[in-house]
């Protein structure tokens, strides 16, 4: 299901991400950017699916996959009141952690 049918819209509650889980790549870089994911979001807030849909690349598109699948959390969204399954689009930032 898409995100646009649903009257409740998933939110994101837990999508943090670790210092320890920024890629070396880009990391020896001093890169920074942003991924877009299309996610699927089950009905109890866990991804289920992500996929890459930009990536700035030195790591971070497969990090942000693995980071969503891993342990990003989200209050799922609702269809008449109830929670359902529904692909989201999501930005994962990843900003130098400090030193």
């Amino acid at each position: 299901m898409s995100a646009a049918v649903l009257d409740t819209q998933p939110e994101p509650v837990d999508v943090a991400v670790q210092a320890a889980e920024y890629p070396k790549e880009a990391l020896d870089a001093n890169f920074q950017g942003a991924v877009q994911l299309e996610i699927l979001i089950d009905e109890t807030g866990r991804v289920r699916e992500a996929k890459v849909r930009k990536d700035p690349g030195r790591g971070l598109g497969d990090a942000a996959v693995r980071s969503a699948l891993a342990h990003f959390r989200f209050s799922p969204g609702r269809l008449h009141g109830q929670p359902v399954a529904a692909w989201w689009t999501f930005t994962v930032v990843y900003e130098l952690p400090r030193r």
